[in-house]
This record gives C-alpha cells, sequence and structure tokens, in this order.
C-alpha cells in the first residue's frame, strides 16, 4: 500500500492506491519505486513528510526532483482546500465499497461482476488519452469508478444515477446500463426521432436503445473532455463554450478513432433537440443559470452546442482547439465576455455568430 500524492497549482490532492506506480500532474509520470511514503497533516506545512527508498541513483534523482515540486507547490497551501477535501472524500468513499480494480495506463475500479465493461471502458479511455497525447501533448491522469446501484447509493452522490461526474480527481461511470439518469434524458426521443436520423443510426448498426446506451460513455467522454481540454490551456469563465470545448475534444476523438460512435453521438443528440421544447434560449441563461436551467433544458443546450461542434469539426478539425489556444489563451479567455469571444470564434471558424443568433444573445 502506498500513499498517492498528485500536486497542482496551489493545492494538494492526497489519496491511496493498491500499486507501486505514483502519478504527479504532468511532471513525472509512471514511476516505479520500491516503497514511498507521504504523510501530510493537513494545514501545518511543518508536519509534512516524504520518504523515498530507491534502489538506483536514477530513482534518487527523480525523488528528488519529486520532493522539490511537492514542498514548493506545498508551502503556498497552508490549508485543505475544499476541493482537497472532495478529493480525499472521494478516495475514503471508493475504499469503503471494496471494489476491484484494473489497470492499464488508468485505473478502473468497478464492482463484482463488471470486469467486462471495465476492460472496455479501460481501452476507450487510455486510447482517448494516447489520441490527446499525440495530438496536442496533453497528458490527463484520469481514474475511473464503475458504481452499480448499490454502490453509487452508498456513497452518497449528489448527481443522480447514471450521471456521468467528475469528482475528486475520478470520472464516476454507472456500471449498469440497464437505467439511469441518461437513459431516462434520452429514451423519450425514441418516439419522435425523424425516420432520416434513425436511418443513420441504422446504417451505422445501431437501434434507438442500443445509442441510447451508448451514450452513458459518450457523456462521460464529454466529461474527461473538460480536463483535456483545461491541461491544453484553454479555460473560460463562459460555462457555453467550456461545454463546447469539452464536448469537441471527446468528438474529436470519436470521429478519428471510432467514427460509429461519433455516429451515434450525432443522431442521439439531433433527435433530443428537435424533440424538445426548452424554455431558456439564450447563452446568457445558460451563463448564469447553468444546471439551474432544469435537466431538460440543460440537455437541450448540451445538444445545441453538440450540432455547433459537429459543423466546425468538419471543416477544422483540430485545428479548431489549437487556433482558440493561440488566439485567445488562458488569461483572456477567463475575462472575455460572450461577445467578444463570439467575434473571435467567428474569425477562426466563420458561422458562430450566425449559430448564436438562435440563441437570443
Amino acid at each position: 500500500m502506498i500513499i498517492y500524492c498528485e500536486s497542482t497549482a496551489n493545492q494538494i490532492l492526497i489519496s491511496e492506491y493498491r500499486s507501486d506506480v505514483v502519478f504527479v500532474s504532468k511532471y513525472i509520470t509512471n514511476i516505479n519505486y520500491k516503497a514511498c511514503t507521504c504523510i501530510v497533516q493537513r494545514g501545518h506545512k511543518t508536519d509534512s513528510k516524504i520518504q523515498f527508498r530507491m534502489n538506483s541513483i536514477r530513482s534518487l534523482l527523480k525523488s528528488i526532483l519529486l520532493t522539490l515540486i511537492f514542498l514548493n507547490i506545498y508551502s503556498a497551501a497552508e490549508t485543505v482546500t475544499a476541493q482537497d477535501e472532495r478529493r480525499i472524500t472521494m478516495y475514503e468513499r471508493l475504499k469503503q465499497m471494496e471494489l476491484d480494480s484494473l489497470y492499464t495506463g488508468l485505473w478502473v475500479y468497478y464492482p463484482e461482476g463488471y470486469a467486462g465493461r471495465a476492460e472496455v471502458i479501460a481501452r476507450r479511455i487510455s486510447a482517448s488519452n494516447q489520441f490527446f497525447s499525440d495530438s496536442l501533448g496533453v497528458d490527463v491522469r484520469i481514474r475511473i469508478a464503475l458504481l452499480d446501484p448499490e454502490n453509487y447509493e452508498r456513497g452518497e452522490f449528489l448527481h443522480p444515477y447514471g450521471l456521468p461526474f467528475i469528482s475528486g480527481g475520478v470520472t464516476v461511470l454507472p456500471a449498469d446500463l440497464n437505467s439511469g439518469a441518461v437513459i431516462d434524458m434520452f429514451t423519450p426521443f425514441e418516439a419522435t426521432i425523424t425516420a432520416d436520423n434513425l436511418a443513420v443510426l441504422q446504417k451505422a448498426g445501431f437501434t434507438y436503445g442500443e445509442a441510447n446506451k451508448l451514450m452513458v460513455d459518450l457523456i462521460g467522454l464529454h466529461e474527461i473532455g473538460h480536463e483535456q481540454v483545461r491541461a491544453f490551456g484553454i479555460n473560460t469563465r463562459q460555462r457555453w463554450f467550456d461545454e463546447l470545448m469539452a464536448s469537441y475534444l471527446a468528438y474529436a476523438y470519436l470521429r478519428t478513432m471510432e467514427p460509429r460512435m461519433a455516429v451515434v453521438w450525432d443522431a442521439v443528440t439531433r433527435a433530443g433537440r428537435e424533440g424538445y421544447q426548452s424554455n431558456h434560449t439564450s447563452l446568457d441563461d445558460f451563463n448564469r443559470l447553468y444546471t439551474g436551467v432544469g435537466v431538460g433544458d440543460y440537455v437541450w443546450y448540451q445538444n445545441v452546442f453538440h450540432e455547433r461542434v459537429r459543423d466546425v469539426y468538419d471543416v477544422h478539425g483540430l485545428a479548431f482547439v489549437r487556433e482558440v489556444k493561440n488566439r485567445l489563451g488562458n488569461t483572456h479567455l477567463k475575462t472575455i465576455i460572450a461577445e467578444e469571444l463570439l467575434a473571435v470564434l467567428e474569425e477562426i471558424a466563420p458561422g458562430f455568430m450566425e449559430w448564436a443568433a438562435m440563441f437570443e444573445l
């Protein structure tokens, strides 16, 4: 048993892993130590202690670098932040569930009876990680928890079962695909899907019911997309653009590596947009209220964001993501208002202004 320590700006993230693999943000990865312990008394930096036992000079040098990174960041953290509390709590919750685990470049935790699903998820997320490492130089360490309804209830999560989300550095997905929030959200649109849209799904080899279940993991890719977008250097307070970019990266992976899954996303989101009348229709509403617009309206917004993602990707591919970073970067994106952002996006990928007009901005 070792203690896992991950460091990011002004934060210390602590958890336990049943492995000899230590991840430290983007600085050092896949370092195999003979033994490693890290003990931190929260809120008192003088009580921190890092011990390493190494069996080679190379490992010793790496441990020194690791220690310097850790102590440099920890010195700025006088207290454990609320986010640290959430991360620690997440790992404590998972420990109490006594889940099985699988490691294939990333950790997947799963309940008994779901080893096959864990392997599918591991392959997909590992492939996504490799795709963005190769194409954008993005390296995001992701851990997955597949939970059945019983374990999910035990975890006392705020989200409804079946809705993918990230908390404390862990992406939570439902192990059971026969029910849940995502299934419930998209099931009504089977009755209203157009014949031509259904034909697209059938040509790809799926019924609507099968596509609906697949949407669970595609939304999971969207959630991981948030982490990948930020790791690439795009971080905005415009919530609609943050959601759009998370979908953009997830969709870029699917179009390149799993094109049939991209067809599923296109068809189901189109059915959701065409089959629902939203009460909120402005980007300002989405920015102000976010999930407060209600489940139905929130899904409608995501569906409309996806349509723009598809249209832009058809023309620009990943060049759009690179140009957004080059033109805006993190600093500008944190302060830019919607109108200014749309003007820049219009220059990068013409059509954004016309698209935004439908939101009554």
